[in-house]
């Protein structure tokens, strides 16, 4: 595998690296990176080893990359998971060789395996430290999306015994989708709002059981009436707009939001989601914040005031994900709420 920045190609560290890598490995200007530089050609000789193996597990834990620019390995950069138990968390780091410094490679190599992680691995947050005496590495983090959380750490190094003050950095995944604007909402073709028609008949008549206690023969009667009483005229209905969420990095849809722009009782310009399901094998990604930015955003440049939507009241998922994402009860009934947010 590789990855393609602007300038950069990033791959899997491998066997046969060891002698550019050595250029800045072995720097002995290196004075604020825990286990650099080695001493010896054999050390970087181990670590190319050990972490060309890495790539080889089935159980990986760290992703070891090197950086290249117009075919010669000017650093490297790296995804850990092996801090995280659970490994709901990975770590990230870089080096570049000194020759290369400060044109801006650390953060476009930075960047990119941050994608890299948020793509392929089921992690929640990414975290990254510097020496408080390193700007550069600071500046990077920053840069790159991150959000300083700790300013008053130490470290010490194990070579030299020497201690100094740390920077931790952090990025969500929320963070990271809204940051790189990985969704976007696109109209749905015929038969996607047919595949969404079937869903949310069902979908809405099993709420109806679990909310109301009504029959489940007439619960799907109810479904369908109000469904095609609201869409009369299926995905072309004047006023509602069906829309698929689609990744923009993957090219793939990852579920859909129905939603209409009204006037509230009081005359205020509303946006109202009348449907909003992720597929459960996209959930806990982030797409569904990054959806609801999205269309809160396009809302608020039209002059909407608010965005509405009603919850069943067993649908307990959907709305801790409605109040982290600042919807605030607006009314109450016997089977859910109806949940509001000022834009």
């Amino acid at each position: 595998m590789e990855i393609h920045t602007k300038r950069l190609t990033l791959r899997p560290i491998r066997l046969g690296d060891e002698k550019e890598i050595h250029e800045y490995a072995g720097d002995k200007e290196i004075t604020m990176m825990f286990w650099l530089p080695n001493d010896t050609f054999e050390e970087t000789i181990d670590f190319v080893k050990k972490n060309a193996q890495e790539w080889e597990s089935e159980d990986q834990t760290n992703f070891e990359f090197v950086i290249i620019l117009d075919g010669k390995i000017i650093g490297g950069c790296d995804i850990d998971l092996g801090h995280s138990e659970d490994r709901t968390y990975a770590t990230l780091g870089w080096i570049i060789n000194k020759t290369y410094r400060n044109q801006g490679y650390a953060s476009e190599a930075a960047s990119a395996i941050l994608d890299f992680a948020f793509e392929n691995l089921r992690i929640d947050k990414i975290y990254a430290q510097c020496d408080i005496k390193n700007p550069a590495s600071f500046g990077v983090m920053l840069k790159i999306g991150m959000t300083c959380i700790n300013d008053k750490g130490t470290r010490t190094y194990p070579r030299t015994g020497i201690t100094s003050g740390e920077y931790t950095c952090m990025i969500t995944r929320e963070e990271w989708v809204k940051k790189s604007q990985k969704i976007y909402l696109r109209k749905m073709t015929e038969e996607e709002f047919q595949s969404f028609k079937e869903y949310s008949i069902s979908d809405y008549a099993e709420d109806l059981i679990r909310g109301e206690g009504i029959s489940r023969e007439q619960a799907y009667m109810d479904a369908e009436k109000e469904f095609l009483s609201m869409l009369p005229g299926g995905a072309n209905t004047e006023g509602n707009y069906l829309m698929m969420i689609d990744d923009f990095v993957r090219k793939g849809k990852v579920g859909w939001i129905w939603y209409l722009f009204e006037e509230n009782n009081i005359n205020e310009k509303q946006v109202f989601i009348a449907d909003f399901l992720i597929y459960e094998c996209e959930r806990g990604k982030g797409y569904a914040t990054a959806a609801l930015n999205e269309l809160e955003a396009m809302a608020k440049a039209e002059g909407y005031s608010e965005s509405v939507l009603y919850v069943w009241e067993h649908n307990i998922p959907a709305y801790s994900l409605y109040q982290k994402c600042g919807y605030t009860i607006a009314e109450q009934t016997e089977s859910g709420t109806y949940m509001k947010k000022k834009l």
